[in-house]
């Protein structure tokens, strides 16, 4: 992105892929750091672990908009709570293209909700500080979204997650 150097972006976008891809479980400071194309140290020193990277990738007052709710959900901790959720309902999740334009970068998806496929994109835009400052999700076909809407739904409701303004 404009905002951000080549390597920077490279290493956010890599860790985005690696948690969505793979799940919290995917991220040890080994894996962070060959994902990223970083050293241990550069890790530690970057995130303060592993524990940090969700934090350090999204900005404080980060929006989240959802393909099923019409308002935004505003906050780093709203988003933490929806991407735990989502990564309990993307079932064989896969980015299968990346596209960058400026400081946003959209990421295209396929995954299966429940015996339904579903296509989508993540688009990403960064902050001058390289964290990202919005996450735009949009999927099809309608029964995928449906489907997702219905899932996230009783999550979200169960985890006490405020709705969205």
């Amino acid at each position: 992105t404009a905002a951000l150097g080549v390597a920077q972006t490279a290493q956010v976008l890599a860790l985005v892929k690696l948690l969505a891809e793979q799940g919290p479980e995917a991220l040890t400071v080994r894996r962070i750091a060959g994902e990223a194309g970083m050293s241990t140290m550069n890790v530690y020193s970057r995130f303060g672990g592993k524990d940090g990277v969700i934090d350090e990738l999204f900005s404080e007052d980060a929006v989240f908009r959802s393909p099923v709710v019409y308002g935004p959900y505003a906050g780093r901790e709203a988003i933490k709570l929806i991407l735990g959720a989502v990564l309990n309902v993307f079932e064989d999740f896969r980015y299968t293209a990346q596209l960058e334009d400026g400081d946003t970068a959209v990421l295209v998806f396929e995954t299966r909700v429940g015996e339904r496929e579903v296509q989508g994109v993540d688009m990403l835009t960064f902050g001058a500080d390289g964290r990202i400052v919005e996450l735009t999700v949009m999927v099809r076909p309608m029964s995928g979204m449906h489907a997702l809407a219905e899932r996230m739904g009783e999550l979200l409701e169960a985890a006490g997650a405020p709705p969205a303004a």
